[in-house]
């Protein structure tokens, strides 16, 4: 919030009734949801009810871990703002009726990228969401729940554009206190791997990362492929 409030980004902070105080201490703009701990996708739900009663075709979905906004300029990651760095973006996908969801990539990735832009691909953290779309955060998932909203939005015939031009930095998953640490010390990684491949048996498969833990893998492309083979038969 800091970073948006430095240069006069207007955001409105979705907020558990047990969190009211602390925030309003800090006198952020507010909407308190309907009850605590309800879980990531149900407030995640309520944000998106909330621009689509507000008409509000696109917003921002940002995660309150974020701690930084970057440009890349000649292969390297520069410290940016976030008013410069969200506008630019926005302009990138706001006039572009194909895509459903865009999403900036995280610094380790961004300086890397020869494109500006990369179509379907996962987006978490910092994203942008057309409100009109018909996907909903599915409640059932306690992790892994961006990217079935994502493949959702795949689903409907949408793109979803990675901006690789500009990026930003977070903590860790699970790292810091608060959001989802206490789910990941859970240890429900398997579980909500599992959920997610059984929703999506043809575009996921079960993965386990390098440190042992359960993930699962995309293929982001499937959807695109099919469309192809359609147009060729």
């Amino acid at each position: 919030m800091r970073l948006l409030r430095d240069t006069m980004v207007p955001y409105t902070v979705f907020v558990e009734p047990q969190d009211v105080d602390a925030y309003a201490a800090q006198r952020h703009p507010m909407q308190v949801l309907d009850a605590d701990d309800q879980g990531l996708y149900y407030a995640r739900q309520k944000i998106l009810d909330y621009a689509r009663g507000r008409r509000q075709e696109w917003y921002w979905l940002l995660d309150d871990d974020i701690n930084a906004f970057f440009e890349v300029v000649n292969r390297r990651c520069v410290k940016s703002n976030a008013l410069g760095v969200l506008s630019v973006a926005s302009l990138m996908f706001l006039d572009e009726p194909t895509v459903g969801q865009a999403g900036l990539e995280y610094r380790q990735y961004a300086w890397a990228s020869n494109a500006d832009f990369k179509l379907d691909s996962y987006c978490d953290v910092c994203v942008a969401i057309r409100s009109s779309v018909l996907a909903d955060y599915d409640p059932e998932f306690k992790l892994k729940g961006d990217r079935d909203f994502t493949l959702q939005v795949l689903s409907e015939g949408y793109h979803v554009m990675k901006i690789c031009r500009y990026g930003f930095d977070a903590a860790a998953n699970g790292s810091n206190a608060g959001g989802l640490q206490d789910t990941y010390r859970a240890g429900v990684e398997k579980s909500m791997s599992e959920r997610l491949v059984k929703k999506w048996p043809r575009q996921a498969k079960p993965f386990t990362k390098k440190d042992g833990r359960p993930d699962v893998r995309v293929d982001w492309k499937w959807f695109e492929k099919q469309r192809a083979l359609r147009e060729a038969s």
